[in-house]
């Protein structure tokens, strides 16, 4: 089905907001500083961990694509375990910025930028390995990005993400101060992913992983419970096996394979 000019007009204004808010954060960022998990709080890098962890050993000769690849953080890690990645992402800024963190990194001959619509993949059919998402999903219509997804991956590859959940109510409401104070767009706010979401992405694939990370661990973003943070991650370990957390959790990690055509 077409896209009426109603929704087309729409998805337009949606696009341009989500890149100028990321042309400003790249001209400040510049592709400066750590990448992969060492960017983030030590309380926060568990999913990111567990995803370089799947990553090594799997990445040797493959092409990879990082999906919404913003300022190439999470680009150098896969191109260091020996594979080909495209960064795909709507604003050229930040391409440049990963570009630069990539040279930085000595891994700029690994990584080729390409600038388009995460809805609209410039990609032939079946054409990568691996596809890396990080953060990515509550900025696109979902349908329409799992959609790409499965065309441009290979049969037996695989898509890995790391993501938010919008069940926390305390999370929530940062998210929506973030929004008033332009930090975020309207649409990211209003499409945080829910565990619904998940069950959409899943009937895309025939085989799905769902790891959730971080509830008690959010405290140890604080100084005065810093030191408390192996006990927090054990704790976790422990709450969010059970449906009645999971909801909770700040990011979870989707691992999913053998795309229905």
């Amino acid at each position: 089905m077409q896209p009426t000019a109603e929704g087309t007009r729409e998805h337009t204004v949606r696009k341009r907001a989500e890149q100028e808010r990321y042309e400003r954060q790249a001209a400040v960022g510049r592709g400066m500083g750590p990448s992969g998990s060492d960017f983030f709080h030590p309380a926060l890098r568990g999913p990111y961990l567990f995803v370089e962890d799947w990553l090594r050993g799997r990445c040797q000769g493959a092409t990879l694509l990082d999906y919404g690849s913003g300022q190439g953080i999470h680009s150098v890690a896969p191109a260091k375990y020996g594979g080909d990645v495209v960064q795909l992402d709507i604003s050229p800024a930040s391409l440049l910025a990963g570009a630069h963190r990539a040279r930085q990194e000595s891994v700029l001959s690994r990584c080729r930028p390409v600038a388009g619509d995460c809805e609209r993949l410039p990609f032939e059919d079946a054409t990568f390995d691996i596809i890396i998402s990080s953060g990515t999903f509550s900025c696109l219509d979902l349908q329409a990005a799992c959609s790409e997804l499965v065309r441009v991956l290979k049969p037996e590859g695989h898509l890995i993400a790391v993501d938010t959940l919008g069940h926390n109510p305390l999370l929530n409401a940062r998210r929506r101060l973030r929004g008033v104070r332009g930090e975020r767009t309207r649409w990211e706010v209003e499409h945080v992913l829910r565990l619904q979401d998940l069950e959409t992405m899943k009937r895309f694939f025939r085989c799905a992983e769902i790891h959730h990370f971080d509830l008690l661990t959010l405290a140890c973003t604080f100084r005065p419970f810093e030191r408390l943070l192996p006990l927090a991650r054990k704790i976790d370990r422990c709450l969010l096996r059970t449906p009645l957390f999971r909801p909770f959790a700040f990011k979870f990690v989707a691992i999913l394979s053998e795309p229905r055509s």
